[in-house]
Formats: C-alpha cells, structure tokens, sequence
C-alpha cells in the first residue's frame, strides 16, 4: 500500500499494488490505523515532528553505526540479515521506447538539482548559490535541471524541474553520465541504475545509509559532534556546519578528479 505507486510498476517482487489516496476518506482512516497499530510488519519509519522526543528522531537514540534498515528491522521484529544494500526500479518495454523518444533531445547530459523538498526539511539544502557556480565552471557540458516547479531555477541548463513524472525522471537518472544531487529521493534513486551520483551531504543522517556502489559523496560532517543529528526543524547552531563547510571548489575538484 503506498501514496506513491510509481515507484513500483513491473517490480516482479510485488504480488499487488494498492494506491493510497491521502484525499479519501476511507484511505485517510486506514493510513491512520496503519500508523498507530502495532505489528511485527506495521512500524512507522519517520515520526510526525511532533512525536520527535527532545525535538530528535528515534533514530537519534541508536548507534550512528547501524544501517537504517537494520534499525527498522529491529523494530518491526524483523531477522536483519547484513546485506549489499541497493534498490530497484523497473521499465516496460513499452515505456522504455516511448521515453527513448520524448527525451530523444537530450545527448550524454549530466543531471543536476538544486534543492530538496523542503516540506520534510531545509536541513539537507546546500546553497542554490553555489549550484550555479558549479555549473558556470562547466559551461561546456550538457546540464539538464531536475526537481519540483518550485526549485530556485539555475541558468544556462536545460530545465525540466516539474515537468517530468517520477518514472521519467528514474529514466532520466539511468540513462545519463552522473548526476549531482543533495542527500535524499534522488541519491537513492540513482542506485537503481548504478547511475554515477555526486552526493552533497547534510549531518542528518550517517554516511552509511546512503552508501550505495554509484555514490560518491561529498560531505564535511565525519568531525562534528552534532552529526547525525536527525534534525528536521532548523539547526539550532550558528550556522549549518554540515553543509555550509563543503565549497565549491570542493565540489568541482572532485568532479574533475573523478
């Protein structure tokens, strides 16, 4: 059962999809149940941020050295087996000719964002500032915007924030040359394809949990004793020192050496 079914198209994995529209009524009641029962099955992976205790995440009071999803196997008394962690996205064939064709435009483009959704968190946003300056030293390659219609729009890229659907936008990651994205949808979506992906990171969360294979990340938070914080309003500190340590230049040394 989800709100976003998208995501789950042709997965052979999947016995049955059920779409959950947050409009209705009735699937507001079942959410509602799903959220306050309890079952070996049944957990509730982000608290509401009025449940965060102490304004922190229950992920805050385990080790920053365990995996998300063996923490939440441990609550949902599920056997946590250590594992390579990836995830999986599937096209029809259908969809892969029809793609092919709308986005016929777009030859070896490299993706880029400039900020996250901000009605989780601002926590994990870099400055859109310095997107643009990463695209300025590259004037040369084939940018393509990616993000919802409200993201500060970057010039000199191809825009296309807000006018793609989600499985346009998976192929979009799969099928070019890497992408530079903030810690998040798009980060986790990239290892789906094994899609070469420069991730800015926030202290939020521990490196670990977005480790996969394709990622090569960018982060400034390993010495500060506030990370992970699992903050979702504001950070309380004088200024963000996660994000705000990492420069520019940061940035585009690593591109340019890897």
């Amino acid at each position: 059962m989800t709100t976003c079914p998208e995501l789950f198209y042709y997965n052979p994995d999947i016995y049955k999809i059920i779409s959950i529209n947050k409009n209705n009524l009735l699937k507001k009641i079942l959410i509602y149940l799903i959220k306050y029962l309890f079952g070996s099955n049944i957990i509730l992976f982000y608290p509401k941020k009025f449940q965060n205790i102490n304004n922190k995440n229950y992920l805050n009071f385990y080790s920053s050295s365990r995996h998300v999803i063996e923490i939440n196997s441990e609550r949902a008394n599920i056997k946590y087996n250590s594992m390579e962690i990836r995830n999986f996205f599937y096209f029809s064939a259908h969809e892969e000719i029809l793609f092919r064709k709308k986005f016929s435009f777009l030859k070896n483009y490299k993706l880029i964002q400039s900020e996250t959704k901000t009605s989780f968190t601002n926590n994990k946003n870099w400055n859109v500032k310095n997107f643009q300056e990463v695209v300025n030293y590259f004037p040369e390659k084939n940018w393509v915007q990616i993000g919802s219609d409200k993201d500060n729009k970057l010039s000199g890229v191809i825009d296309l924030t807000g006018k793609t659907s989600i499985r346009e936008l998976a192929f979009l990651i799969k099928n070019s040359e890497y992408i530079i994205c903030l810690e998040g949808f798009f980060a986790h979506l990239s290892s789906c394809f094994e899609t070469k992906a420069y991730v800015i990171y926030s202290g939020i969360v521990p490196l670990s949990n977005l480790l996969y294979k394709n990622i090569i990340p960018i982060s400034k938070s390993k010495n500060l004793s506030c990370s992970p914080c699992y903050l979702i309003d504001d950070c309380p500190q004088k200024k963000k020192y996660c994000t705000e340590n990492i420069l520019v230049n940061d940035v585009i040394e690593i591109i340019k050496n890897k």
